[in-house]
């Protein structure tokens, strides 16, 4: 490592850390400032917690969509955004795209959610998988839920 890369990583560090800070500003700033520098573990770090706004974990995990399979790290994260139940559907929908564009490597994840007592987190994991095109096993259930656990 290069000083300049070890520097990052530690300021990366701490910026993850003052996500859980009891300061609601430190909170958000630390989140737009690792959605900013837009690299999967930031982006999953911010999509995982929950005390820094709902807007900021939404544009996380939309940038999460950009990078398709190279996600995969994110994969629990963003599952984590799909099972909080205090949130909106942007930020489902928002998870549920990412998930569908890492592919192959979330589907086992979404498929283990389509048991949840939760209709909500059946459904964007069911959209996820639906949106996969690569589910013909699973697809009656699929479309089951999103035809009944319609949000």
């Amino acid at each position: 490592f290069t000083l300049e890369e070890t520097v990052s990583d530690n300021i990366i560090k701490k910026l993850i850390e003052s996500l859980k800070h009891q300061e609601e500003t430190v909170r958000r700033f630390s989140a737009i400032a690792l959605t900013e520098i837009n690299e999967v573990r930031t982006l999953s770090a911010v999509v995982a917690g929950n005390s820094h706004g709902r807007a900021i974990r939404t544009a996380a995990a939309r940038r999460l969509k950009k990078f398709g399979p190279q996600a995969r790290e994110a994969i629990l994260s963003l599952i984590t955004l799909i099972e909080y139940p205090k949130i909106n559907w942007r930020s489902h929908y928002a998870a549920s795209e990412a998930l569908s564009n890492i592919g192959e490597d979330a589907k086992d994840e979404l498929l283990k959610r389509l048991d949840s007592p939760s209709k909500s987190v059946r459904y964007y994991c069911a959209l996820a998988l639906e949106q996969m095109n690569n589910t013909k096993l699973h697809q009656k259930r699929i479309e089951n839920i999103l035809k009944n656990d319609v949000k």
